[in-house]
This record gives C-alpha cells, structure tokens and sequence, in this order.
C-alpha cells in the first residue's frame, strides 16, 4: 500500500512538472516570436533608412 501511495505521489510530481514545463515553454516561444518580431522591423527600419 505504501509502495501504490508513493507510485501516486510521484504519478502527480511529473504530471506538475510536465505542466510547469509546457508553460515555460509557451512562455518562451512567445518571447522569441516578439524578439524576432522586433528584429524584423529593426531590420525593416535600418533597410529603409539606409536606402534613403
């Protein structure tokens, strides 16, 4: 019984951590989209005013 227990204790750990990870994830890859974003329209910019 205690083995089952500790088996359910840990079952719920990884499930907590697998969520926590997939967050930091969508987290992150909302970031890099942004900053890339932004790179592009520094490009952007940058292109347009070299060629002026």
């Amino acid at each position: 019984m205690l083995a089952l227990s500790l088996m359910g204790t840990f079952v719920v750990f990884e499930y907590d951590q697998f969520h926590q990870f997939q967050r930091q994830h969508r987290q992150l890859n909302k970031k890099l989209s942004t900053l890339q974003k932004e790179k592009i329209d520094a490009l952007e910019a940058w292109d347009k005013y070299a060629s002026e």
